[in-house]
């Protein structure tokens, strides 16, 4: 059989993604006046990410989708804002 296709999932493999989130929560916080520290916000939400895939996985309860993973990470590592974000602002809910 010959091989007609390879993929290869690039996010995070070939990608660092945190530097543009945390790029995009600084500008975020910065409009907002939120004294947050935007790359330990982005960390977090990578962090609790990969943990939800982990996990999701791991009980094999539900398709490990990456999307529900990262609106995870996202409320996770947003959660105590001040002042808080609003449902226009891009957060998931």
């Amino acid at each position: 059989m010959a091989i007609r296709a390879i993929t290869f999932d690039v996010y995070s493999a070939l990608f660092d993604t945190v530097p543009s989130l945390v790029e995009t929560l600084r500008e975020l916080f910065k409009s907002r006046g939120i004294a947050g520290d935007a790359e330990q916000a982005g960390k977090t939400w990578r962090a609790k990410q990969r943990e939800y895939l982990l996990i999701a996985n791991s009980l094999d309860r539900e398709p490990a989708l990456n999307r529900r993973a990262i609106e995870a990470g996202a409320r996770f590592a947003l959660h105590d804002l001040a002042p808080s974000l609003t449902t226009d602002e891009p957060t998931p809910s």
